[in-house]
C-alpha cells in the first residue's frame, strides 16, 4: 500500500551541502520508491536545479524561497498555505517534520 507522505523541512534536502541535507535526500530517495511524498521546504535561488532533481525522483516538491539558510522564517504565510494545501486536497497518511521547530507549520 501506498502511503501519502508529507515531508516538511526548513531546506531543501540535497546531497552534498550539510549533512542534514543530505541525510534527508537519502530518506527521500528511500520513501519515494514506494509512496508518494509531498515535500514543502525552505529554497534559496542557488539550487533551483536540485528541485528538479528531487521532482525526477518523484517527489512533488513546494518550495518556498528565501533569501538565505541564515534566518529560517517560523511564520511563513506562503509556506503555512502549501502545508494547509495539501493536509486539505491530498489524502495524507503521515506527516514527517524535519527538526522540531517545523511543527509549527501543522495544523
Amino acid at each position: 500500500m501506498r502511503l501519502n507522505i508529507l515531508y516538511i523541512s526548513p531546506y531543501l534536502p540535497c546531497f552534498g551541502k550539510s549533512g542534514a541535507q543530505s541525510k534527508m535526500f537519502e530518506e527521500l530517495q528511500m520513501l519515494t520508491k514506494e509512496n508518494f511524498v509531498f515535500l514543502v521546504c525552505f529554497c534559496v535561488s542557488e539550487e533551483k536545479d536540485s528541485v528538479g532533481l528531487l521532482r525526477d525522483m518523484g517527489c512533488r516538491v513546494y518550495p518556498v524561497f528565501i533569501k538565505n539558510y541564515a534566518r529560517i522564517p517560523r511564520n511563513n504565510r506562503d509556506f503555512s498555505k502549501a502545508v494547509h494545501f495539501l493536509i486539505e486536497s491530498e489524502k495524507i497518511d503521515i506527516v514527517q517534520c524535519e527538526f522540531s521547530f517545523m511543527a509549527d507549520y501543522v495544523p
